[in-house]
Formats: C-alpha cells, structure tokens, sequence
C-alpha cells in the first residue's frame, strides 16, 4: 500500500533489502521523541527476531541484530530478550540481518 505512504510521513518505516546472500529488515520509526522512537525499535526488532524463529530460520541463520542507538546501561535485557545473538548499538540502522536462504524455506502451516 504505498499510495498511503503519504499520509503517514515522507519516507517509509519498514525497510527490507537483499544482497550478496542476506537479507535485512530494517525498521526507522516515526516518533515524537528519542525514547518513543527506541521503544518502537526495541519492539519492532524483537518481533523481526520472533518472525524468523517461527518461519524456522536457525540461530546460525540471523547474523545479528542492530541498533541506531547507544548500548543502554541494561544491556543485559537485550542479551536476555536476544539470547544468542549477536548485538551492535550505535549502528547504520536498526533490525535484524539475516541469510537470505531463510527466505526460501517452506512454511509449516
């Protein structure tokens, strides 16, 4: 529905793009404020996460995780919320880059 884009904001929040044998969901929120717009990320990104869980993409699969913002004093949280993965704050973007393979996997249901 990009014709809706519009009404929205001048750029789109969910991004997605394929290269070299990965994959990246990207997510830029629109927020009112810094905190706003990481409680969007954290949630966006955790769900990214739990979406290639279910469509069975194997821990070696996800490459790692990624933040715009700083390494928050609780990184612990993230560790837990992102058990195994590998984690980067203050990045290019926020999501999640994965192999591309995962695309290509039959679903279950």
């Amino acid at each position: 529905m990009p014709q809706f884009q519009e009404v929205l904001g001048d750029r789109p929040e969910l991004g997605f793009e394929e290269q070299s044998g990965r994959a990246r969901f990207s997510f830029a929120p629109f927020a009112a404020t810094p905190a706003g717009a990481r409680v969007r990320v954290d949630f966006t990104v955790s769900a990214f996460d739990r979406l290639l869980c279910y469509v069975g993409a194997s821990d070696a699969q996800i490459e790692y995780v990624a933040f715009e913002h700083p390494r928050p004093a609780y990184l612990d949280e993230y560790a837990r919320i992102f058990t195994g993965r590998t984690l980067h704050f203050g990045h290019s973007f926020s999501g999640i880059q994965f192999d591309r393979a995962v695309l290509d996997k039959p679903l279950l249901m």
